[in-house]
């Protein structure tokens, strides 16, 4: 069996709610290809949904190493850090995600968001700006927006 066909069994076994079982797969494909991301991707997502942030963390971070051109996992590692409450690294990781894809509207609502966490309140309303510009339904961009516009009306001047 190739290690792709261990992987979509390992997916396959996950999806199914064998978590276990399904993760022993996924370990062998990528310890057959070790250097390739997206089996790494794979895994890095799982762990992240089932709240094993560290190993998500490290996951995506191997992924960037061997392919650093793929906004997804820069995204995907954004989100990780900001679900755990680690908006500076948070902020790192969506700014080399629109780097790679700057029309992406969530990644600008998602750096916004960090960027009020981080007190940065100017950087957070150009950000709500772009996303909206780019999706005006975008509802985390609008109410990020009016919150700051509550607390300081003149921050767009």
């Amino acid at each position: 069996m190739s290690p792709n066909q261990i992987l979509q069994n390992g997916i396959n076994l996950v999806e199914s709610g064998n978590l276990d079982e399904g993760m022993k797969l996924i370990n062998q494909a990528i310890s057959l290809e070790p250097s390739d991301p997206e089996k790494i991707h794979v895994r890095a997502q799982i762990n992240s949904a089932v709240g094993k942030h560290q190993e998500a963390i490290s996951d995506y971070k191997k992924c960037i190493f061997y392919k650093n051109d793929v906004f997804q996992y820069h995204y995907n590692l954004a989100n990780v850090y900001f679900d755990t409450r680690q908006f500076a690294q948070a902020v790192d990781y969506y700014t080399s995600a629109i780097q790679i894809n700057p029309n992406d509207s969530d990644i600008y609502s998602n750096r916004g968001t960090c960027y009020i966490q981080i007190s940065q309140r100017k950087l957070a309303y150009e950000d709500f700006k772009k996303a909206l510009a780019m999706n005006p339904n975008d509802q985390p961009a609008k109410r990020g927006l009016d919150i700051l516009l509550a607390v300081d009306p003149n921050i767009g001047n």
